[in-house]
C-alpha cells in the first residue's frame, strides 16, 4: 500500500468540483484560513457599519496582490495565518474597539495572507485563474457573513457571544501553533 500512495499536497483539489468550485471551497476547508477570516469578520462586525464597509473593500482588494504572490511563496503559511487569527481573536476577546486605521491595516494584511495561501498546485493556466477567482469569492463571502453576524450579535449582552467565539478561535489557533512547533516525533 505504501508503494501505491502518491505524493502529499498541502492544497490538493477536491474531486468532483470545478476549478472555481475548488477555489471557492478552499478558504472554507483550510482551518487556518477559516479561523483568520472569521476572527477578522468578528472584529470588523463589532465595530459597526462604517468599519464593515471599508474593511470589506480593503480585504477584497488586498486578496489580488496576495494571490499574485502565491506563485512565488514557498513557505507554509499555516503558522502565520494561525498566529494572525489568534492575534485578532485576542482583540475580539478584549472587547477593545480599534481605531479604524488599525482595523483597515488588519483587513489588508489578512487579505494578503489569505491570498498568498490560495494556490492549488494541481491547477494550471485557465483552471488556476478560475480557482483563484473562486478563492476570492469564497473568502469574501465568508468575511461578509461573519462580519454581518458579529454586527447583529454586538448589541446583545454587550457582545458576549462574539467574545466567546473569539476565545474559541484563539484556543484553536494556539493548539495548532503548539502542535506545529512541538512536534512529538
Amino acid at each position: 500500500m505504501l508503494l501505491l500512495a502518491g505524493p502529499a499536497q498541502a492544497h490538493a483539489p477536491l474531486a468532483g468540483f470545478s476549478s472555481f468550485g475548488n477555489g471557492f471551497l478552499h478558504p472554507l476547508v483550510i482551518p487556518a484560513q477559516v479561523l483568520l477570516i472569521i476572527s477578522l469578520g468578528l472584529l470588523i462586525g463589532r465595530q459597526g457599519s462604517r468599519a464593515i464597509q471599508y474593511a470589506l473593500l480593503l480585504f477584497f482588494v488586498s486578496l489580488f496582490p496576495g494571490i499574485f504572490l502565491s506563485q512565488f511563496v514557498t513557505f507554509d503559511a499555516e503558522l502565520i495565518l494561525s498566529a494572525g487569527a489568534a492575534s485578532l481573536a485576542a482583540v475580539v476577546i478584549s472587547g477593545y474597539f480599534l481605531p479604524l486605521w488599525c482595523l483597515y491595516a488588519f483587513a489588508i494584511l489578512s487579505g494578503l495572507l489569505i491570498g498568498t495561501d490560495s494556490l492549488i498546485e494541481d491547477f494550471v493556466h485557465k483552471q488556476r485563474y478560475f480557482a483563484w477567482l473562486g478563492s476570492v469569492v469564497g473568502s469574501y463571502v465568508l468575511l461578509i457573513y461573519s462580519s454581518g453576524i458579529a454586527q447583529y450579535l454586538q448589541p446583545l449582552k454587550d457582545g458576549i457571544a462574539i467574545r466567546v467565539a473569539g476565545s474559541w478561535i484563539a484556543a484553536s489557533c494556539l493548539l495548532v501553533i503548539a502542535l506545529s512547533v512541538l512536534k512529538p516525533f
